[in-house]
């Protein structure tokens, strides 16, 4: 059967640099937005400058630029400043507004229509006392015309189709009953249990089931010596990972979402070195981790220093990162892709074996009634024929979906009910003509002929022939 080479696949992975402001343009629309690997900023604006850059900073690179280099989930931390919502990564101040941000990505969502964005978003400090103006700001803010078009509402089982051009904010504030757009993040776990990890989940303004869905977080964030180090945030990490990349999402009743944090510090107390140090340290892990294993699905993975492979004399790795994620997806689509194409080229194989044997026996035991079924015979070669078509073009385009079977089951039952149908005409015109074939002759035989009553030579065991004996009788005699 045929085979689609990968070459296509291999040089999409080449080429990630150059195109990876539209990455996402090249995936198909069926996948859930759970089954994505989604390359992600903490504190995302802190690259665009911040107060007490020393403690605050997390990224070289501004939310921009972080877009242009393949970024698509963005932690921007609002608060209440007077007139407007600025973003701070706590009590620092970064140099950008949150609705600057916000319609910074707009513009570019506008220009890259195909393209989508998820943002994670906690109020930078003392929500409780500026809740109410919070609220109302939020509210005026994601209300604007030239805005809240470009929003998304949280369901668990949006597809890339559903998302293309908008924005899906998340808020880990619970800030109302309902949020205003997007999702809330709720019971989120900041510590290394698996059991708290995994019991977490996202709700959405609608209503019905679909609001509401698993959420898997891995979010420990301080590398103290005394609490496990390093070495425990990496093993969460891979942790998060394992369940990620091998988690199989059939339906949406299997959907989970997945924010897997790479970003940490040590000590108690914050700094730009210490977000680098260990950024040196988790996004080399991840990058390992994608090379040894077989690519699935890492969910939104939020990192320090992105875009950048060396700060201040820290080897970050950020863009290898980045680029390493934005290739999975296309690694494994592949995969998949491949297993399920593999699966159905073994269907039909037995497809055409079954269409064969009917062919064989069309021309052997039942040639008498050959004539009737020769156009049934050829609509179902037709139909193993398009199936395969099928297969090979959305394999092409990367769209197999688990538990794609084609219409095997409908062309069996067709091809079973032919074999049926002309074992049952033979049978009919056995008993019309009144000739039946036996295994044992009982005259000496003159001369064998096929069943369409061509004269044969060479007899095969076990078909059923006419046979001329040597009185000048005629019988039909399985030899």
């Amino acid at each position: 059967m045929k085979r689609i080479s990968t070459t296509l696949f291999f040089l999409l992975g080449l080429t990630l640099n150059i195109v990876a402001e539209n990455w996402i343009s090249r995936l198909p629309d069926h996948i859930f937005i759970s089954q994505l690997s989604i390359p992600g900023t903490h504190d995302a604006a802190t690259g665009n400058g911040v107060q007490l850059a020393m403690f605050a900073q997390c990224q070289d690179v501004s939310v921009d630029k972080q877009w242009e280099a393949g970024i698509r989930a963005f932690d921007l931390r609002p608060i209440v400043k007077k007139d407007h919502l600025h973003i701070n990564h706590g009590i620092a101040e970064t140099d950008l507004r949150f609705d600057d941000a916000l319609f910074l990505l707009r513009d570019s969502l506008i220009a890259n229509p195909n393209e989508f964005v998820v943002i994670h978003t906690l109020y930078a400090n003392n929500y409780n006392e500026d809740k109410d103006t919070y609220v109302t700001m939020l509210g005026e803010l994601l209300g604007r015309e030239d805005l809240k078009d470009y929003l998304v509402d949280f369901r668990r089982d949006l597809t890339l189709g559903d998302v293309r051009g908008k924005m899906l904010i998340l808020s880990r504030e619970a800030y109302a009953s309902l949020p205003i757009t997007g999702g809330f993040l709720q019971s989120w776990c900041e510590h290394v249990d698996w059991t708290a990890q995994t019991s977490c989940y996202i709700t959405g303004p609608g209503t019905g089931a679909d609001i509401r869905s698993k959420l898997y977080v891995q979010d420990f964030s301080n590398t103290k010596e005394d609490d496990g180090g390093i070495t425990k945030k990496i093993d969460a990490v891979k942790k998060m990972l394992d369940f990620s990349t091998k988690h199989t999402t059939k339906d949406k009743t299997a959907v989970t979402w997945v924010f897997n944090f790479a970003s940490s510090y040590p000590g108690s107390i914050s700094t730009a070195n210490g977000y680098r140090g260990n950024a040196a340290e988790t996004n080399a892990a991840i990058i390992e981790y994608l090379q040894t294993h077989p690519a699935g699905p890492t969910g939104v993975i939020l990192m320090d220093y992105a875009c950048v492979d060396e700060s201040n004399n820290h080897k970050t790795r950020g863009q290898e990162l980045t680029d390493s994620i934005i290739a999975n997806n296309f690694k494994w689509l592949e995969r998949i892709n491949k297993e399920i194409y593999d699966e159905q080229m073994t269907r039909i194989e037995r497809l055409y074996q079954r269409w064969e044997d009917i062919k064989a026996l069309l021309e052997t035991d039942c040639a008498d009634v050959a004539a009737e079924f020769t156009d049934r015979l050829a609509a179902a070669k037709d139909s193993i024929d398009a199936m395969q078509q099928e297969a090979d073009s959305l394999y092409s385009n990367l769209l197999l979906t688990d538990g794609y079977k084609g219409n095997y089951t409908k062309v069996l039952l067709l091809l079973s009910r032919l074999s049926t149908d002309i074992k049952e005409a033979q049978e009919e015109f056995d008993n019309q003509t009144d000739i039946s074939a036996t295994t044992k002759p009982e005259k000496k035989i003159a001369q064998v002929y096929s069943i369409s009553g061509q004269a044969v030579g060479k007899v095969r065991q076990g078909a059923i022939y006419l046979v001329e004996y040597t009185d000048g009788t005629v019988g039909k005699l399985r030899l």
